[in-house]
């Protein structure tokens, strides 16, 4: 498979293409966590249409453990799912929370 020609999402996930792992027909991305010494299996989530996405965001962040900044619903995240931009998103959603009165 030529590299050269594919989009940036392509490549990440080629990039980690030895940490995916199929179960029970679900594509996973293994993440060793070194910290806290132990694997965890993270659900790739398609980026199109970008509203499982949201809905995936919105979910965690206003769960009962929710609205506790960037790096906690990052944190949330990352322990569940895998997609190319995650961080770029959560941080979008950082930036929206900013102008809501709730958060």
């Amino acid at each position: 498979m030529k590299m050269a020609a594919k989009d940036v999402f392509t490549k990440v996930y080629w990039s980690y293409r030895d940490s995916l792992e199929v179960k029970n027909d679900v594509l996973y991305k293994r993440w060793e966590v070194l910290n806290l010494k132990k694997k965890i299996l993270q659900l790739i989530v398609k980026l199109k249409p970008r509203k499982l996405v949201v809905h995936i965001l919105r979910d965690l962040h206003n769960s009962p453990t929710g609205h506790f900044g960037i790096n906690k619903t990052l944190d949330k995240v990352r322990r569940r799912f895998y997609w190319a931009i995650c961080k770029q998103d959560v941080e979008a959603v950082e930036e929206w929370c900013k102008t809501w009165k709730i958060c």
